[in-house]
């Protein structure tokens, strides 16, 4: 990690954001409710969210605007569309729609506001692409999941104060908890998995699991 930011610097930068969310938004601890995106980029970051389709390929799911500017893109049928983007505006491709797509499309737009973030409390022009990349994801991981809603996630679903891992396995009798955790806050469950290892709730340094193979003797 670079001295720009250790993952705990990144993590509060997500905590102050989170802070504020929930003076709009109080925390219920007995019913605990996913991070609503659009509420915070449109009323806390005064941005707006969009989505259009950014590639063919998939390579780009999602981009934002640090000033303003125009975007063009074509649709498969060859139509091209353009749109003007203001100052924190976010766009996320339009494949993420969907019930099925709410982890992905969750975390893409709230990668796209650690991208935000970052250009206000770090030195950005010092990063390299990847390490900005790397330091969104981890702002993205604060923001939709902060310790105390997954604390309080955690009880609401009756899921385990510590444990090895989760496998992703019916013959584990906590996957389902995480399972419905996961879907109940709209993030992927590897994400959680991340989440609860940095909080020590899950210890293995791999936390989630395909296989059942290591289960004896854990």
């Amino acid at each position: 990690m670079s001295c720009l930011g250790s993952k705990h610097e990144l993590l509060q930068v997500a905590d102050h954001v989170i802070a504020h969310y929930y003076q709009r938004v109080p925390f219920v601890r007995n019913h605990p409710q996913a991070i609503d995106l659009d509420m915070l980029v449109m009323e806390l970051m005064g941005g707006s969210i969009k989505m259009f389709p950014l590639s063919k390929d998939g390579s780009m799911l999602g981009m934002t605007a640090h000033e303003r500017l125009i975007i063009r893109m074509e649709l498969k049928d060859g139509t091209v569309i353009r749109d003007t983007l203001r100052p924190k505006d976010i766009v996320v491709d339009s494949s993420l729609a969907g019930f099925h797509n709410t982890g992905a499309r969750n975390f893409t737009l709230a990668h796209e506001i650690g991208h935000q973030l970052l250009r206000t409390h770090f030195p950005v022009e010092d990063l390299s692409h990847d390490l900005e990349e790397e330091f969104a994801d981890i702002i993205a991981m604060g923001i939709l999941l902060p310790e105390r809603l997954v604390r309080a996630a955690m009880e609401y679903f009756q899921f385990p104060d510590k444990l090895y891992c989760v496998y992703r396995s019916h013959l584990d009798e906590n996957y389902l908890r995480f399972k419905a955790m996961a879907r109940h806050l709209g993030v992927q469950r590897q994400l959680l998995a991340e989440r609860m290892r940095y909080m020590n709730v899950l210890t293995s340094d791999m936390p989630y699991r395909q296989s059942l193979l290591l289960l004896e003797g854990k």
